[in-house]
C-alpha cells in the first residue's frame, strides 16, 4: 500500500473550514460530472456517483455543524493521508 500525506498542520477554524469544505466540494462536483457523463454516454444515472455525492453532502453538513461548536480563536490540527492499494 502506498501512502501520501495530504494535510498535516495546524489551522485556524476559518482556515480549516476553507480547506475541508473545498475538498468536499471538489469531490461532490467530481461525482456530479461522473454522473452527467454517464447520463450522456449511457442514458442512465451513475448510482455509485449519486450515492457518493449524497454521502459527501452529509459529511459536509456534519463537519460544518462541528465547526459551529468551536471558538473562532481555536487552533485545529488536521492530518489526512491518502492510501492507495493495488
Amino acid at each position: 500500500m502506498e501512502k501520501f500525506k495530504l494535510i498535516d498542520g495546524s489551522f485556524s477554524v476559518k482556515e480549516t473550514k476553507e480547506i475541508i469544505t473545498n475538498l468536499l466540494e471538489f469531490k461532490i462536483q467530481y461525482h456530479g460530472k461522473q454522473n452527467f457523463s454517464n447520463e450522456i454516454r449511457r442514458g442512465e444515472q451513475d448510482d455509485r456517483s449519486l450515492t457518493r455525492m449524497e454521502n459527501l453532502r452529509v459529511t459536509k453538513d456534519e463537519f460544518l455543524t462541528y465547526l459551529e461548536s468551536l471558538s473562532e480563536a481555536d487552533t485545529l490540527s488536521i492530518f489526512a493521508e491518502i492510501q492507495i492499494k493495488k
